[in-house]
């Protein structure tokens, strides 16, 4: 007797039960003072959004909180030490994977002194400790209003513009993470001068994508700096958003895009809340239709997105005449990834049904919204 197997293996994965829709979030609990200014990161091994500093109703902030994605609750952050960064706003943060700490640099003081800086600083988020890095010269000037990303492959951090004391800028420079040293890499050739600008980090092309900002008045253009031949290169299309400044700008690795929302356009129009995605593989602009009730127009906005959920989390910024402190989630972006072992909980699977009779055996593996079905036949005589 001749045993034949034919074994076909289909995979359907299910789509988003809803589209892109807004979803305010109300956390249980201590809440942050509401600011705008302040910076953000995803921090994927406690799968949180951590904040830190930003201006409040009265003056800027020193403090630092913790998002849990999971629970959607919000907790502060004590350092172990009295040392710590002086309170700010406007200033950049990166996360660094290899070090699990956040590192934040530049940013404006404006309470008491009126101050900018050009210090860097590494929160162990470990330990919950502060340490101020201390680069040799040279080392850029002063500013606020600049942006910076975190190049995995070179370990470095990357910023661009800004305003200083002696007005707006137009350098790049590179913050070695492991050598702590600052390097001018500003090609001849590049955007123009500008600050309140914003920037994500393109994973991949292995470029800092730059958006828009002020100088004048609000820009609309974008560009590429490519991280590996230290060089820029704009990708403006005819047509696209209006321009403008502090707008919430992350990356959807997910898409290969970039997402923006709100910003301020200056003019009449001011602050906006529409939500904009740049394709980076045809350069071109969509403005995306979001279902839900919208978050209200606003500026300076903090927020990251997380891949193994294909949302975006939006926090506070400055809207309707005052500071804000909501909390907001753009869900259904794009596709959640599958997620290997050891990643977020949020991504396993919920649920594992096995289904069997003589000829036919299905698997459904479900996770939240999304399923996953492997149907194996198996045939012999």
């Amino acid at each position: 007797m001749r045993w034949i197997y034919a074994c076909g293996l289909v995979i359907l994965l299910a789509g988003p039960s809803r589209g892109q829709e807004w979803v305010e979030i109300v956390p249980e609990g201590e809440v942050p003072t509401r600011r705008m200014n302040a910076s953000a990161i995803y921090e994927p091994l406690g799968h949180r959004m951590v904040i830190f500093a930003g201006a409040g109703p009265n003056g800027d902030l020193d403090d630092m909180w913790s998002l849990d994605l999971r629970q959607q609750r919000w907790s502060r952050i004590e350092p172990a030490t009295d040392v710590l960064p002086p309170a700010r706003a406007t200033h950049n943060a990166i996360y660094d994977p290899a070090g699990h700490r956040m590192l934040i640099w530049s940013g404006q003081e404006r309470t008491r002194q009126r101050a900018f800086f050009n210090d860097v600083w590494s929160f162990d988020l470990t330990t919950n400790t502060w340490t101020e890095l201390q680069p040799p010269d040279p080392i850029p000037l002063n500013r606020y209003g600049t942006v910076a990303i975190y190049d995995p492959q070179a370990r470095d951090l990357v910023t661009f513009a800004g305003f200083t004391d002696n007005g707006r800028f137009d350098d790049t420079w590179r913050f070695d993470l492991d050598g702590e040293m600052w390097t001018d890499v500003s090609p001849a050739q590049g955007p123009h001068e500008r600050c309140l600008h914003s920037a994500s980090y393109d994973e991949l092309n292995h470029r800092m994508i730059m958006y828009g900002g002020q100088q004048i008045g609000a820009l609309k253009d974008i560009w590429a700096f490519d991280l590996s031949a230290n060089t820029w290169m704009e990708l403006t299309p005819a047509e696209g958003p209006p321009g403008r400044s502090f707008p919430l700008h992350v990356y959807d690795e997910l898409n290969h895009r970039v997402v923006i929302f709100g910003g301020n356009r200056m003019g009449a129009l001011k602050q906006a809340n529409d939500t904009w995605a740049f394709d980076l593989a045809t350069n071109t602009w969509q403005e995306l239709a979001v279902a839900g009730v919208l978050p209200i127009e606003r500026e300076r906005a903090a927020g990251i997105f997380i891949p193994s959920e294909g949302r975006m989390i939006m926090y506070g910024g400055a809207g309707g005449g005052s500071i804000l402190g909501d909390l907001w989630a753009l869900n259904e972006l794009a596709q959640p990834q599958p997620t290997a072992v050891g990643e977020t909980e949020s991504a396993l699977p919920s649920a594992f049904v096995l289904h069997q009779n003589y000829r036919h055996c299905s698997f459904v593996i479900t996770n939240k919204s999304d399923k996953v079905h492997i149907n194996r036949l198996f045939t012999y005589n």
